[in-house]
């Protein structure tokens, strides 16, 4: 009976490196799937903040149009209201067409501004979650690395 002990030693030693070592796979391969699965959720919120930029543009640009159709519809009404009072379209009511159509320019530009910087914004974070991605892939990969050292070397310290 004697001689059993020395054989269960030894492969109770064996197995559990083999153990140690299984486990250290495992660990690893979560680690990957977990710095895949956040680079996932980042390359999402990356596209998710493009489609933004790309309706903040579109907004802008509708919100323009807008201006320059109420600006056009003041222009009008100055001149409808001139007419109708007898007025030409010279001297102060030219001055009040000018100062309507500079504003309505204005507003124009600036509504075209605001959305380009709302959508630059957008398009700089996105590239964010996009760098945010690559690293947390090469994260996962590196602590499935550091989880499959840690393994090995702690069975060669036994």
């Amino acid at each position: 009976m004697a001689f059993l002990v020395p054989v269960f030693t030894a492969v109770s030693g064996a197995l559990g490196g083999t153990l140690g070592l299984i486990g250290a796979g495992l660990s690893a391969v979560g680690t990957i799937s977990a710095g895949n699965a956040a680079a996932k959720s980042a390359e999402y919120n990356a596209e998710v903040k493009m489609d933004q930029a790309k309706t903040e543009g579109q907004q802008a640009a509708a919100k323009a149009t807008e201006y320059a159709t109420r600006t056009r519809q003041k222009e009008a009404s100055v001149r409808a209201g001139a007419v109708q009072s007898g007025l030409g379209v010279d001297g102060s009511v030219n001055d009040i067409l000018t100062a309507v159509g500079e504003q309505g320019m204005l507003d124009q530009l600036t509504a075209l501004y605001d959305g380009n910087l709302r959508s630059r914004g957008l398009r700089a974070s996105a590239a964010l979650d996009r760098a945010e991605a690559k690293s947390s892939r090469i994260a996962g990969y590196i602590g499935a690395a550091s989880d499959i050292t840690s393994s090995v070397s702690s069975g060669y310290l036994e």
